[in-house]
């Protein structure tokens, strides 16, 4: 996962260098992007060869990469882009970490009690497995859900849990829906 706000201080940063590769780069820390960026710290300035380095459906924009890349990059700017992409690169492994945290604490909810997927309550009698299974495989379901991620969908279970009995059922008398 790249870090949305760095990357924001990258495309501003590489503008006062006259480098606009977030004018014809949809991601601009993609595979080419990052390619283009690193030959730029290391030393690179020619456009075209800078251009060369683009992938994919980017090597069909190879003239408006060329002007995009046209700038006044010097060593100054090289030094502090090193900087902004050695924050980006940390802040992403942090985040992976993290993620991957998360992802072991959903996989471990061993008071949680898993899921009946007929009436939307606990299951009594399932073995741990299940349980992270059931973990799982909420993330997935909210995943489905249009406008949550799954971050969003981690959020809502560390908040509620995977016991959703507290919940009236759709079908239950009194509720309306």
């Amino acid at each position: 996962m790249i870090v949305p706000g760095r990357c924001n201080d990258w495309r501003n940063y590489s503008q006062t260098a006259l480098i606009k590769l977030s004018s014809v780069a949809t991601d601009i820390m993609g595979v080419s992007g990052r390619a283009m960026l690193e030959a730029l710290i290391a030393g690179q300035r020619d456009p075209k060869v800078l251009a060369d380095l683009a992938r994919r459906k980017m090597k069909t924009k190879h003239s408006a990469l060329v002007g995009a890349l046209d700038g006044r990059f010097d060593d100054h700017h090289a030094e502090l882009a090193q900087m902004l992409l050695d924050q980006i690169d940390a802040l992403t492994t942090q985040i992976d970490t993290l993620s991957a945290r998360i992802d072991e604490l959903l996989a471990g909810m061993l008071d949680a009690q898993p899921v009946d997927s007929h009436t939307g309550g606990p299951t009594p009698g399932l073995s741990i497995n299940t349980v992270s299974d059931a973990a799982l495989g909420a993330v997935d379901r909210l995943d489905e859900i249009p406008g949550i991620g799954p971050h969003t969908a981690q959020v809502i279970l560390a908040e509620i849990g995977l016991d959703m009995s507290r919940f009236p059922h759709r079908r239950a008398p009194g509720v309306v829906g």
